[in-house]
C-alpha cells in the first residue's frame, strides 16, 4: 500500500508497514508553483524531507509538461540529495484545471526526448531509479528500449487507486 500526496500537508501517524509515499513535485520552486498555481514548494519540500528522516521511502512524481521539460534534472539533483529514491514522470494529461490550459502544458515528442536525454544523465551521476510511470509510445525515441526506459499501463492488472472519498478507480489519472 502506498500513498499519493501533493505534499502540502504532512500526514502524522502513517505505519512504518507502508510500501511508500509518493510526492508530487513538478519543478524547483518558480515551475512548481506556477503550474500549481500556489506557493507551497517549500511547505512540500520540507515535508519530503521530514518523510525521509522519518524512515520513509518517499518517491516523487513528475509532471511532465511543455513548461518544466528543461527544469527536471535540477529537481532530480535535488531530490538526490533530499534521500529521495525515486523519481517518476507522468505525462501531461488535460483534466480538471489543465484542460483549460492544455495548448500551453502538452509536451511535445521534442520536450520527452529532452528528458530522456537527461535521464540518461541522471543515471549515471544519482542513486535514483527514474523512469516513466505513465505508458508512452515504445517508438518515441530508439533510447527508451536501450536504457530500460519503458513502462506499460497496470491499469486492471496491478494497479488500483482509491480516491480520498472512497471510490474505486482502475487508474490515479
Amino acid at each position: 500500500v502506498s500513498i499519493q500526496t501533493n505534499g502540502i500537508r504532512y500526514i502524522d501517524g502513517l505505519t512504518k508497514k507502508l510500501a511508500v509515499v509518493y510526492v508530487s513535485l513538478h519543478g524547483t520552486k518558480k515551475y512548481h508553483d506556477e503550474l500549481q498555481g500556489g506557493r507551497e514548494w517549500d511547505t512540500i519540500v520540507n515535508n519530503i524531507k521530514r518523510y525521509v528522516a522519518e524512515g520513509f521511502e518517499v518517491n516523487l512524481d513528475f509532471t511532465l509538461t511543455a513548461k518544466n521539460y528543461a527544469n527536471f534534472e535540477a529537481i532530480a539533483l535535488l531530490a538526490d540529495r533530499w534521500g529521495v529514491r525515486q523519481y517518476s514522470i507522468n505525462k501531461f494529461q488535460p483534466a480538471g484545471f489543465g484542460a483549460l490550459r492544455y495548448k500551453d502544458l502538452v509536451p511535445t515528442s521534442v520536450h520527452f526526448r529532452d528528458v530522456i536525454t537527461q535521464i540518461i544523465r541522471l543515471q549515471k551521476s544519482t542513486k535514483l531509479n527514474i523512469g516513466f510511470c505513465t505508458a508512452i509510445p515504445f517508438c518515441l525515441d530508439e533510447r527508451l528500449l536501450k536504457y530500460g526506459l519503458l513502462a506499460g499501463c497496470g491499469a486492471g492488472t496491478y494497479l488500483l487507486a482509491i480516491s480520498p472519498d472512497g471510490e474505486v478507480r482502475i487508474c490515479n489519472q
